[in-house]
């Protein structure tokens, strides 16, 4: 029985006389974490829109739990990418919108919110009044009420003060070990360099390299600018 929780394969996406993806390949495990690196403009969003039915690629293939019909398997992944939130209504009530649209019962709601750090906001606020923090664990935790499987983060840490972003490594570990696959899309390195089990690499719409965790014996903003060359800092 196969592992693999998503095979792309030489996917191509152009945008007038732009490639945004040029062949790209890249295989995720079940049980993986996998760190998905590139400055911003690579085309890391752009293959994650593309794996999650949002767009369609020019060429290439994409199967979800080895079926080529991907679309048939997206119940079973859960995407932060830029989820639309409901400004003028409360965390729960977001919630509530979110689960009856997914056939989900309420009754989750309390789980995922405490799962998420979200159990102590003032349940009386309204979205419009929170953190951009607050609003990225709203939308980690909308994502989380499916119990999915494999769980796609473009970008989590946008947002995050220090003490958030640690949370996020800590819930994405959890989750993790309770036997979530992972893929999260990032350009701020040494948070991701805590929790990622394996890498890939994307510059200017291709991916570079992929490896695994254990297999990088620097930083992994070293690591990734002799790649690429230019200073470590603009990874931070």
């Amino acid at each position: 029985m196969s592992t693999t929780i998503l095979a792309a394969d030489n996917l191509c996406k152009r945008y007038g006389n732009q490639l945004v993806l040029d062949s790209v390949s890249l295989y995720i495990d079940k049980g993986d974490i996998y760190g998905f690196i590139g400055e911003n403009g690579a085309g890391k969003t752009t293959f994650l829109r593309s794996i999650a039915g949002l767009i369609r690629t020019d060429s290439g293939e994409i199967s979800l739990f080895a079926n080529t019909n991907f679309k048939a398997e997206l119940g079973r992944v859960s995407f932060v990418i830029d989820t639309p939130l409901y400004e003028k209504n409360t965390a729960k009530e977001n919630m509530e919108i979110y689960c009856k649209l997914q056939g989900v019962d309420l009754k989750r709601i309390s789980e995922v919110l405490s799962t998420v750090g979200l159990s102590n906001a003032d349940p009386k606020k309204k979205v419009n009044g929170f953190s951009s923090g607050m609003k990225q664990k709203l939308r980690i935790a909308i994502a989380l009420i499916s119990e999915p499987e494999f769980l796609v983060l473009d970008e989590p840490e946008n947002g995050l003060d220090h003490t958030s972003q640690q949370e996020l490594i800590r819930l994405i570990r959890t989750l993790n070990q309770r036997g979530t696959t992972v893929l999260i899309s990032s350009h701020i390195l040494p948070g991701l360099e805590k929790h990622a089990t394996r890498y890939g690499f994307i510059k200017d719409g291709k991916v570079i390299h992929q490896c695994k965790a254990d297999e990088i014996e620097k930083s992994l903003s070293e690591f990734y600018c002799d790649l690429l060359g230019g200073s470590y800092e603009k990874f931070d």
